[in-house]
């Protein structure tokens, strides 16, 4: 498989991913990194990650046996410092990593929890 093959399959990947994320029909988890996601599958594993000193995003693909088969890692496009728009590429697996954050945090039930919270409390 060439390289722009293997490129586009692991973009395809993460599309992917991202859609499953974002219908909350897969679960990710949260790793020793803070900024490291997980999600396991029946026969292989997903690993979202960001590098902030880089700005990057990367995806790894792991087998059974939890060995790395294939990554893809983005930084945002160097030749325009003015957006932060790395490429449609580069957003994929940002807003992945942030579907897989959010994913992994409960972000919207932990938010749902403390408004509930708040609402209990009787006033003075």
């Amino acid at each position: 498989m060439s390289d722009d093959e293997n490129h586009a399959r692991l973009i395809e990947i993460a599309r992917t991913a991202l859609d499953r994320t974002q219908a909350k029909t897969i679960k990710w988890k949260t790793t020793d990194d803070e900024d490291t996601f997980f999600y396991s599958g029946l026969k292989t594993s997903l690993v979202a990650d960001y590098f902030p000193r880089l700005g990057a995003y990367e995806l790894r693909v792991l087998n059974s046996r939890g060995t790395a088969i294939a990554s893809i890692k983005l930084e945002p496009d160097t030749f325009d410092m003015s957006s932060m728009d790395g490429g449609v590429d580069y957003n994929i697996l940002r807003d992945l990593h942030a579907a897989a954050r959010e994913s992994a945090l409960d972000i919207d039930g932990t938010l749902a929890a403390a408004l509930d919270e708040l609402l209990d409390v009787p006033p003075f």
